[in-house]
């Protein structure tokens, strides 16, 4: 590697130091321009999925928006058939986590007669 390849890359990265050792933060990292991006109609981005455990789960797991506005999430697994390699895939709403919070079981406790 020259030297200004290796100074191109030093000025791409952070050191910070925490304790006795040093972190190496990536300064790209600092505008997140992910979180600003939106999905054109009709598209959407697809990811290995890194955490599958079992062979039920997704290989590769995404979003799309479809068409009319609706986003949809996308699972793809990777199957085996007698014309070789393919891919089976499952649109589905994308998964909003329940409320713990659950107010029926409150008013219930307080509605005893006792």
């Amino acid at each position: 590697m020259s030297k200004d390849n290796l100074l191109i890359l030093v000025d791409k990265l952070d050191l910070i130091k925490v304790g006795s050792r040093y972190i190496c933060r990536n300064n790209n990292l600092k505008n997140n321009k992910m979180a600003e991006f939106k999905q054109k109609p009709g598209f959407g981005s697809i990811f290995k999925n890194d955490y599958k455990t079992a062979d039920n789960q997704p290989d590769y797991k995404g979003k799309i928006l479809l068409k009319d506005g609706t986003e949809q999430q996308i699972a793809l697994w990777i199957k085996e058939g007698a014309n070789g390699k393919f891919f089976s895939a499952a649109l589905s709403d994308v998964y909003v986590k329940p409320n713990n919070n659950n107010d029926s079981t409150k008013n219930e406790e307080t509605d005893l007669p006792f």
